[in-house]
């Protein structure tokens, strides 16, 4: 019946980390967020020590990446453009970290590459879903990690941050009658609809509708469900509203669950997926998730329980730009638990080789009949992994939505079964991808080794030389192609 919301075991941890004033020291972060706490968090960062924190908005991010370019070419494309490091939207030198709360802007920077080194990418994500953050994320800040569990990163307890008026707003003790007074936040994705919502709410509660439509996006649902409701659409009055309320109603992706629970009010998270089966602890919950057919009874049950109002300040302590900061120190300060440190550079050789031949490499030269069979081979096995690499995105593609979908339903057994299937077709595309880039290195070196067996051309010969002959070279390997083609065609059986 009732579900706590922040049941379940998380993967490596769910509290911060104690941290000292110094846990970032001389860390450098880019901090990339449209939100309008990430100069607040931004401060909180140096106060942790942070040598440098850099504030991007994610549209003027993504713009910067694609503008610049990929690669070690960056700065030098970056002058050729006339951009200016110091004031576009990137920072100029390497960092350690990048904290975002988009997972569409993450993937974009991430995937964009910029002059930024290979720093750590840690998500601070809201009420909404937990798949789009797979395979972006090194490491995830939620309010309720748990939810992020199949993710398998590590998680810490943080954000989001709340905006202070729902600390300190004073109750609207006009909406007082001597009954509880219930807050239904709406529009939101309650299981069921509006109207489902409101026909659960008994005559014992005070109900009071936010509603960003106004009376008209609530007075249908009132009169089909015959229940009289207090109907506002200011969302400067929402802090006042939630800290009179002794329950919000919310639906289970909408960020207002961690304003009312800062405001002291309790929070239903009325959630389709809601199991059967009661919790033992699902009344002395600050959020509870509740299945739509079983709100009427929870109400019922609440209508007759004192709230301690405590318990929602505790439940909502970390949702403060110090709690995310916090949460960013710690999962810093504890980078390695959950994984091993980067392998050692490889020693550098004792000896180097200089003159004509240091470019070809150790192999031996190779014939041309011997060079164009080894290529022929590695040609078909190109064709195989773009084959394999398809297929195995369209899988990954599939599975995600299907882990999506689980997780809307709240059916844990087939989240865990589409996050494994997830995760393995991810292995297998990077084990593709990287027998694709050995491929190419296989296939460069036949070619420098084929032409180390005539005439090798002197190491100071100008490039279009090279052009030419790697030109010639290929022009002949059609030459033999179309022969042989006419030899089968002649003996079909041959």
């Amino acid at each position: 019946m009732y579900r706590r919301f922040d049941s379940g075991p998380a993967l490596f941890m769910t509290e911060p980390a104690d941290t000292t004033d110094a846990a970032l020291d001389g860390v450098s972060i880019w901090l990339v967020s449209d939100s309008v706490w990430a100069h607040d968090v931004a401060s909180a960062l140096r106060r942790l020590g942070a040598a440098r924190v850099h504030v991007t908005s994610g549209a003027r991010a993504v713009g910067d990446v694609a503008r610049v370019g990929v690669g070690r070419g960056v700065d030098a494309l970056a002058r050729t453009a006339g951009i200016d490091a110091k004031r576009s939207g990137a920072p100029a030198e390497a960092v350690d970290v990048v904290v975002c709360d988009d997972p569409d802007v993450a993937r974009a920077v991430r995937v964009g590459g910029f002059a930024i080194g290979r720093p750590r990418l840690i998500a601070v994500a809201g009420a909404g879903p937990a798949a789009p953050w797979d395979g972006v994320a090194d490491a995830v800040v939620a309010a309720d990690p748990a939810r992020f569990a199949g993710l398998r990163v590590p998680v810490v307890t943080g954000g989001p941050v709340v905006d202070t008026s729902f600390r300190v707003a004073p109750p609207a003790d006009e909406l007082r009658d001597g009954r509880p007074v219930l807050l239904v936040v709406e529009p939101s994705d309650f299981g069921g609809g509006l109207g489902a919502v409101l026909a659960s709410v008994g005559p014992e509660w005070a109900l009071v509708a936010f509603s960003e439509r106004g009376a008209a996006g609530v007075a249908s649902a009132a009169a089909a469900a015959r229940v009289t409701a207090r109907v506002f659409s200011d969302p400067a009055l929402l802090p006042s509203v939630a800290a009179t309320a002794d329950v919000a109603v919310v639906g289970r992706e909408r960020d207002e669950i961690w304003g009312c629970l800062s405001a002291g009010c309790r929070v239903v998270r009325v959630d389709g997926g809601a199991p059967p089966g009661a919790d033992g602890d699902a009344d002395a919950a600050a959020v509870t998730a509740v299945a739509p057919r079983e709100l009427r009874a929870w109400l019922s049950r609440a209508a007759g329980v004192a709230w301690n109002r405590e318990l929602s300040h505790r439940a909502s302590a970390a949702c403060t730009s110090d709690g995310v900061a916090a949460a960013v120190a710690s999962l810093w300060v504890n980078r390695y638990a959950a994984e091993p440190p980067a392998a050692p550079p490889a020693a550098p050789p004792r000896f180097e080789t200089v003159g004509p031949g240091a470019a070809l490499g150790d192999g031996a030269p190779m014939s041309r009949d011997e060079a164009r069979a080894k290529l022929a081979e590695l040609l078909l096995e190109e064709r195989r992994l773009a084959a394999a690499l398809k297929e195995q995105s369209t899988a990954r593609e599939r599975w995600l939505r299907r882990l999506a979908l689980a997780e809307d339903a709240g059916n844990a057994d087939l989240v865990a079964l589409a996050t494994g299937h997830v995760r393995a077709a991810t292995d297998e595309i990077a084990a593709a991808n990287a027998r694709v880039t050995a491929v190419a290195a296989e296939k460069d070196e036949i070619r420098r080794r084929a032409l180390s067996s005539g005439a090798a051309a002197p190491a100071s010969a100008p490039a279009a030389a090279t052009a030419d002959a790697e030109a010639r070279f290929r022009a002949l390997e059609r030459a033999d192609d179309l022969a042989r083609l006419r030899d089968r065609a002649r003996d079909p059986e041959g």
